[in-house]
């Protein structure tokens, strides 16, 4: 695991000095070491957390020659298959890092050689043969890379943080993105919350010759090649293929162990890391109770004998920390259970260098519960237009959320997703039954200057059109990969990668594994849902191993108490910093209509959290990179 930084010019030489800032910018992804590969007006750097190799895999790595120089970050788990297929294509190796196999196996095969990689990773390589230079990303796009192309110049980073150093990029928001963003809670690639500033998307390489600048994809998600076998058979393929894949991530020559929610996900993976020994395992919860789970966990580790440790956040904690995990995230994020990961990855990073998840589970097997939702939903479409979209969302519109009663919570809350789920599009489950703000909300929100830039975009079409072009039969299948595009690599790649970064800890997932996703694709959709019984192939390959009462849970995720604290220790908090002039100032919102907000969740007349929680996290973001109250490492050193 690492971060990669580089520069490339069509004429002169790269100053030396602002890649090396670049690369100190960094430095938490890679404290081990670093490395520069110059080559005129074309340079290289990279941070290095040594998982594999501890001695001689130190980047930049070459090929024979040296003609052809890589920087990686990530880890490529087929490694040995590929290096042993190379290797009998006569490439020498020097070191026995899975890096090595990249500009190897780009001098033999070409460009075509990522689609070969089972991994995750983000590459830069430097072809000085042909003056050329090859961005590459993973399928899922588990690990981040960020770049700005100005000109005939292109400045590249695994951090944004990295690319604000360069006195050309620009710092100006981009008001669509802003707009999505309220509604998705994350900032959708391939663009950023910053005009001009780009994301290399999942599954696609770039090229960089000559001052241009081209993206090609090299895999899309394939849900119409299915394969005919019997439940038992794909109940054992299951099984296999998912034991193969725990196997292959836990490849490391440093001490790695497992995140554990007591999931279904989770436990799998940790039910599969037994079979080689003794597990360290690490969850966390609250100190408010009815969002903590550790029991779950606790259980399924006291059946595997893990060597587990617990860890608890309170409301202090996130209030300390909450700056921190603003900039680590990069961009706005309002995933609640950032603030979770991050506390999960600090404690966890004090025993292991590796941690397995089990993100991506439900992107593959279809365990979100609004899979199950948007199935009932066709049922409920079938009711005359005006009960769908008048009756229905006026009776919900009068129902007071009592968000102080957890049970009244929840049928409140259901019945005012369904009325906004029933005016929705199928194509934007993620809008219908998990968006913070909706068009009307933003609209009511917005200043009439800001709303004028954004024009007439709107989050629900732009999913639509994601939606649209999946290779499916189905609308789950769709669904599922509109996620795999979009939510999976925007918010829950983002929260894993950097939060554990943050703290130097490598996380993996092998429900991303190539074949894992593969062999998900390629089943029937019954497989997945059956009855009310989700990832049904998932729990009936794993029953005999795991405990009943973690087999057949439903998925809650790491929750967050947010609408408790945004009442109580982080309600000055977010008053002061949400009705301030600064922020009112900045001219995306009507200081009235936040007010509102602010008082009428204040008051338990409604339960505006989670609302709360993404203007605050963007205000804070606001502060620290536009106003440039937080410098990336390297420039406060220098100051």
């Amino acid at each position: 695991m690492c971060g990669i930084c580089g520069i490339a010019q069509r004429e002169g030489t790269v100053p030396e000095a602002l890649l090396r800032q670049m690369n100190a910018a960094l430095f938490h992804r890679g404290p081990d070491e670093d490395g520069y590969s110059l080559h005129g007006h074309v340079g290289l750097a990279m941070r290095r957390l040594s998982i594999i190799d501890l001695t001689t895999g130190k980047q930049p790595i070459g090929n024979e020659d040296g003609s052809i120089q890589v920087v990686f970050n990530g880890e490529i788990y087929n490694y040995p298959d590929l290096k042993l297929a190379l290797e009998r294509a006569g490439h020498r190796f020097a070191t026995q890092t899975d890096t090595e196999v990249i500009p190897h196996g780009y001098e033999q095969h070409g460009l075509d050689y990522i689609t070969q990689l089972n991994g995750m990773f983000t590459f830069a390589l430097y072809d000085d043969n042909e003056d050329r230079l090859v961005l590459g990303r993973d399928r899922t796009g588990q690990k981040p890379l960020f770049y700005y192309h100005s000109g005939d110049t292109l400045y590249f980073a695994s951090e944004l943080k990295s690319l604000l150093l360069c006195p050309e990029v620009p710092r100006e928001i981009d008001d669509v993105a802003l707009y999505h963003y309220l509604t998705l809670q994350y900032v959708p690639g391939p663009g950023t919350i910053l005009k001009g500033v780009k994301q290399l998307p999942p599954a696609h390489f770039a090229v960089w010759q000559r001052g241009e600048l081209s993206l090609h994809r090299y895999r899309e998600p394939r849900y119409s090649d299915k394969q005919q076998m019997t439940d038992d058979e794909w109940i054992a393929a299951t099984r296999e293929t998912m034991q193969a894949a725990v196997h292959r991530h836990m490849l490391a020559d440093v001490p790695l162990g497992a995140y554990l929610s007591g999931g279904v996900d989770s436990s799998i993976v940790t039910a599969l890391m037994a079979e080689r020994g003794t597990v360290k395992t690490f969850s966390i919860g609250f100190d408010v109770a009815q969002y903590s789970e550790t029991e779950h966990a606790r259980r399924v580790a006291e059946h595997y004998a893990t060597d587990h440790r617990e860890f608890i956040v309170s409301a202090n904690a996130v209030l300390e920390h909450l700056p921190e995990v603003v900039w680590i995230a990069g961009q706005p994020l309002a995933d609640t259970s950032c603030v979770v990961t991050y506390h999960l990855a600090m404690q966890t990073r004090k025993h292991v260098t590796v941690a397995l998840t089990g993100d991506g589970g439900d992107e593959a097997f279809a365990g979100y519960t609004r899979y199950l939702l948007d199935r009932l939903l066709r049922l409920y479409r079938i009711l005359p237009e005006a009960a769908r979209t008048q009756l229905v969302p006026a009776l919900a519109g009068l129902l007071p959320d009592r968000a102080d009663i957890p049970t009244d919570r929840n049928v409140v809350e259901g019945l005012k997703r369904l009325a906004q789920a029933s005016t929705t599009t199928h194509k934007a489950s993620i809008v219908a039954w998990g968006s913070f703000f909706t068009e009307a909300q933003k609209r009511n929100l917005g200043t009439g200057d800001w709303l004028r830039r954004v024009g007439n975009a709107e989050t629900t079409a732009w999913m639509a059109t994601v939606y649209d072009a999946i290779d499916a039969g189905n609308r789950l299948e769709r669904t599922q990969g509109t996620d795999l595009l979009t939510y999976l690599p925007d918010d829950l790649l983002v929260k894993a990668d950097r939060m554990a970064m943050a703290h130097s800890l490598e996380t993996r997932a092998p429900f991303l594994d190539n074949e894992v996703l593969a062999l998900a694709a390629a089943m029937p959709e019954n497989l997945k849902i059956r009855g009310r019984t989700q990832k049904w192939v998932l729990r009936e390959a794993f029953k005999q191993e795991l405990p009943p009462e973690n087999v057949n849970r439903i998925k809650r995720g790491f929750g967050m108490p947010v609408a408790t604290w945004l009442r109580e220790p982080l309600r000055e908090m977010a008053y002061d910093l949400l009705l301030s002039d600064r922020a009112v100032g900045r001219g995306y919102f009507r200081r009235e209509a936040v007010r509102a907000l602010l008082d009428a969740h204040t008051a338990k007349q409604a339960d505006h959290g989670q609302r709360l929680w993404a203007l605050l996290t963007l205000e804070m973001w606001l502060r620290q990179v536009v106003d440039g109250e937080r410098l990336p490492v390297a420039e406060r050193n220098a100051t």
